[in-house]
């Protein structure tokens, strides 16, 4: 495994651990957030393309 990969799953290790230590209101705000901006882009994608 090249120094580059061991780096980037260190850092997700981590990542997952931060989110592991929440408190669940701070995961449930987390949540919230993550699903107004997958409504978000939903929207946006759905608008027509106005290139011409």
């Amino acid at each position: 495994m090249n120094e580059e990969l061991k780096c980037l799953l260190e850092g997700k290790r981590a990542h997952r651990a931060r989110l592991a230590a929440l408190s669940f209101e701070e995961k449930t705000v987390l949540l919230a957030k993550l699903r107004d901006r997958a409504l978000a882009i939903r929207k946006a994608a759905a608008l027509p393309n106005k290139q011409g």
